[in-house]
Parts: structure tokens; C-alpha cells; sequence
């Protein structure tokens, strides 16, 4: 990473995204609609980071439907399967799919 983008990654610079609109108790009813079986960790304070991978790589994750991407985010609000505590930070590395404001890591649908 430049200095430059560690720079700006640290001073909270980039793009703003829109989480969910849905209420807490919505989101958690959205994913056992749409997911179920799928354990989920609901966030709040969550920062999408770009990362910056090789022409190949690239194509790899491509492949397989994965995003060159990490999810760190401040506060969990609840979390399924009980591994997070509510308050807890969390973060989800390169290997998960987007899906209409959730992201699936493994069997894991981090939504905000």
C-alpha cells in the first residue's frame, strides 16, 4: 500500500456508501427470508477497503465470484451464531460475494 492511501484510509477519506435502511430487527428478517440456514453478523460503523491485488489475482477471485475487498466494521449488533459479542469490531477478508447490501464470507452475511 502507498503511504499516500494508508494516509487516507486512516484519515476516514474515500467514498460514502449507504448501508441498509432497514431497521435491525428487518435486516435480520431480510436474511432468514433470503438466506436461510446462513448464519449472519449484523454491524454497524463499517468500513468497505479496497485491496489493491495483482492483474492474476484479480482474475482469480473473479473466477470464483470474490471481491478484492475487506469489510472492517466497528460494532457488531448481533451476531447469529454467537462468536461476536455485541460492541465487538469485526472483519471479514477477501473471500466473499456481494449480495444486494449483505456480504456473504463463507457462511457469513455481515450486514449494515
Amino acid at each position: 500500500m502507498e503511504v499516500s492511501g494508508l494516509i487516507d484510509l486512516l484519515a476516514g477519506k474515500g467514498n460514502s456508501l449507504i448501508g441498509s435502511v432497514l431497521s435491525d430487527a428487518e435486516a435480520v428478517s431480510f436474511v432468514e427470508a433470503h438466506f436461510p440456514g446462513r448464519a449472519y453478523c449484523l454491524v454497524a460503523d463499517w468500513t468497505l477497503i479496497d485491496v489493491s491485488v495483482s492483474d492474476e489475482q484479480a482474475r482469480m477471485l473473479a473466477t470464483l465470484g470474490l471481491a478484492a475487498s475487506i469489510v472492517y466494521a466497528l460494532c457488531v449488533i448481533e451476531d447469529s451464531r454467537g462468536r461476536f459479542l455485541p460492541g465487538d469490531w469485526v472483519k471479514a477478508h477477501m473471500k466473499f460475494r456481494s449480495l444486494t447490501n449483505a456480504y456473504s464470507k463463507l457462511k457469513t452475511l455481515p450486514m449494515s
